[in-house]
């Protein structure tokens, strides 16, 4: 590993660039969120130089950061500092912190306090312009806020985004039509379901190429979407190494012909999962209900094997961020970062 720069505050901090995956992940996987956004093999998905960070008090990791670099060349062929940007393919650029057992809540909000002000002071000196794209996990973000203080000639700009989450200890497994969970959605979603249950979908626990390809196809030319297949040949291998190391599962229904109405990929660290794609098949209608039945399934999937959260993953399409809040979850917000 190789020291970047030392910036001194109240903790004695310091940030390092990490080139061991081994040791990177180890703290992911530990972490506070362990997010699958953060993970190592998740990130060869980016196209451009990705660069992970480890912020060090001493020889303790408490936090890591990820930066995707661009450079950029003056007139006359001179490099500027490099850029960080956000990337299509990478969703998130995640802080993520220790987990600090035993500790209290304001111990906790104290030290993430102070990381994400180190963090702000490295990101300004060392590079021309900033876009971060951070996960729920960071809710302070007043040290972004903060910068340029007091006149605030240079300041981040901040797009607040949401996603909705489903508390998973709302459901009953043994009874969910009368758990506090069905209690949650919409009138529509409740009666939906019901009438899922007469349809006789078999569900299916495979991971599977064809039918990610074959039904994301659909769905984008759906959307009037092109379905760039090269792109996603890449996103795939990245997937199948993740599934591999069991950080990723798939679900999909199908009926007693063995035609395939729609598939979800979902992640499986830690106790909080998300959901990373999902498509349906271009013979499905708006009077199916496989939808409802195959997101059922994952939750109560989800609940038997211990975990207590899952992301939605993203409301912001006016046109069907509205649908996921069906389900009855929380609002939550996360943030986009820019500074130029």
């Amino acid at each position: 590993m190789k020291i970047i720069i030392v910036v001194k505050n109240e903790m004695k901090l310091r940030i390092v660039k990490c080139t061991d995956d081994k040791l990177w992940d180890n703290f992911i996987l530990n972490s506070a969120s362990q997010s699958v956004y953060a993970v190592s093999d998740y990130l060869k998905i980016s196209n451009y130089e990705v660069d992970k960070m480890l912020c060090f008090k001493d020889m303790e990791i408490l936090a890591s950061f990820i930066l995707i670099k661009k450079d950029t060349i003056r007139e006359g062929g001179a490099l500027n500092k490099s850029s960080i940007i956000r990337e299509e393919n990478v969703l998130f650029t995640p802080v993520t912190y220790r987990k600090i057992k035993g500790s209290s809540n304001a111990k906790k909000i104290r030290e993430r306090y102070f990381i994400n002000g180190f963090i702000v002071n490295y990101l300004v000196e060392n590079f021309e312009s900033i876009s971060l794209a951070l996960d729920y996990e960071t809710d302070d973000i007043r040290h972004f806020l903060w910068h340029g203080f007091p006149d605030y000639k240079k300041k981040f700009l901040v797009e607040p985004r949401f996603t909705t989450l489903l508390n998973l200890d709302y459901i009953d497994n043994d009874n969910f039509l009368e758990s506090k969970l069905f209690y949650n959605f919409s009138s529509t979603f409740r009666n939906n379901y019901r009438r899922s249950l007469k349809d006789n979908f078999i569900l299916n626990n495979k991971f599977s190429k064809e039918i990610f390809f074959s039904l994301l196809r659909d769905t984008f030319e759906s959307q009037n979407i092109v379905f760039d297949v090269k792109s996603y040949e890449k996103i795939f291998e990245v997937l199948k190494n993740l599934y591999q190391k069991n950080l990723i599962d798939m679900m999909y229904l199908t009926n007693k012909n063995n035609e395939v109405f729609n598939f979800i990929l979902f992640s499986t660290l830690g106790n909080k999962s998300t959901i990373l794609f999902s498509g349906k098949s271009s013979f499905v209608g708006a009077d199916d209900f496989c939808g409802v039945y195959l997101n059922v399934s994952l939750f109560l999937y989800l609940k038997k094997n211990n975990f207590k959260i899952v992301d939605l993953e993203g409301i912001n399409s006016p046109a069907r961020g509205f649908n996921k809040l069906g389900y009855g979850g929380s609002i939550t917000p996360y943030y986009n970062l820019v500074l130029n």
